[in-house]
């Protein structure tokens, strides 16, 4: 994490600038997945949705699948119904394989394919 807290602030001209840029990044990970959690944590969303949310993020896919699987066993720890902690151990099972090293996210792609249009 503190390294890409550096990474963000590297270019930064003053103190102000470098607290700026840091607001963007999550001590948690990167805000976009998280974003993408809160909107598959509902449950089944069109494809499209998914798709242009996880289009947004920044990191590798394997950084992205790390955090995923995180927040939804979090979520499968304090699941209410038995219908979502399915639905979470769905999330949890098609991003459980770690993925190949990709220089897009085309694996998480995938993985949502698979979540998304069973």
């Amino acid at each position: 994490m503190a390294l890409k807290m550096l990474s963000v602030v590297m270019g930064a001209k003053d103190p102000k600038a470098a607290a700026s840029a840091i607001g963007g990044v999550s001590a948690d990970g990167d805000v976009s997945v998280i974003d993408l959690c809160r909107l598959l944590v509902r449950g089944p969303v069109p494809i499209t949705k998914a798709i242009a949310a996880a289009s947004k993020i920044e990191c590798p896919a394997e950084s992205a699948r790390y955090q995923i699987q995180g927040y939804f066993y979090k979520c499968l720890l304090g699941a209410k119904s038995p219908r979502d902690a399915s639905w979470f151990l769905s999330v949890l099972s098609v991003t459980g394989t770690p993925y190949p090293q990709s220089p897009t996210l085309a694996p998480l792609m995938v993985s949502l394919g698979d979540l998304l249009l069973e």
